[in-house]
C-alpha cells in the first residue's frame, strides 16, 4: 500500500536532510515515532538533528510542518548540547514512546546516557523541560556508562 502523506520534505521526490535541512518541516533520520491518539499528536524523534518533532495531524498534507520542537531552542538548530546537559537538552534523540494513561513522553537521548520523562499533561510547547531523567542522577548530569547504578543498556 503507498503511503497517503509524506512527513519531514515536501514531497516523496525530495531529500533535504543530505543538505542540511533543519525547519520545522525536515527531518534527518527519523527512527521512532508515538502516536497520541487523543490529541492526534505525532511524536517523532529526529536523531541527527538531535530533537523530537510534534506534529498536531488534524489537516495533515503533504510537507505539513511540526507544531513544536523539543531537545532545541527553535526549529531551526540542531545543536548537540552546546550549552551543557540540560532538562531541554537532547544529544541523539532516537526512540520516542507515549504513555497515554499517565500523559507522559519518553525519549532517549543517547549520547547523553538517560531517558528524559516529559508530563504533557498540560500540552506540549517548544523546548519544554524534561521532568525526570532515567539513568542519570539529575538533569544535568552525564556520567558515563561505567556504573551499573546509572548505566543504560
Amino acid at each position: 500500500m503507498p503511503a497517503s502523506y509524506e512527513l519531514g520534505e515536501p514531497d516523496f521526490n525530495t531529500t533535504n536532510c543530505d543538505s542540511g535541512g533543519v525547519t520545522a518541516t525536515d527531518l534527518c533520520y527519523p527512527v521512532g515515532v508515538s502516536y497520541d491518539s487523543i490529541d492526534n499528536d505525532l511524536f517523532v524523534s529526529d536523531a541527527n538533528n538531535e530533537r523530537v518533532l510534534v506534529y498536531q495531524l488534524s489537516g495533515i498534507s503533504n510537507g505539513t510542518a511540526a507544531s513544536f520542537v523539543i531537545g532545541q531552542d527553535n526549529f531551526v538548530s540542531n545543536t548537540c548540547d552546546s550549552n551543557g546537559v540540560t532538562a531541554t537538552s537532547l544529544c541523539n534523540s532516537t526512540r520516542v514512546y507515549y504513555d497515554a494513561a499517565h500523559q507522559q513522553l519518553f525519549v532517549s537521548d543517547e549520547s547523553n546516557s538517560r531517558v528524559l520523562v516529559y508530563d504533557i499533561s498540560n500540552g506540549v510547547s517548544t523546548d519544554m523541560p524534561a521532568q525526570m531523567a532515567v539513568g542519570q542522577s539529575d538533569l544535568v548530569s552525564n556520567i558515563g556508562n561505567s556504573n551499573p547504578a546509572t548505566r543504560m543498556v
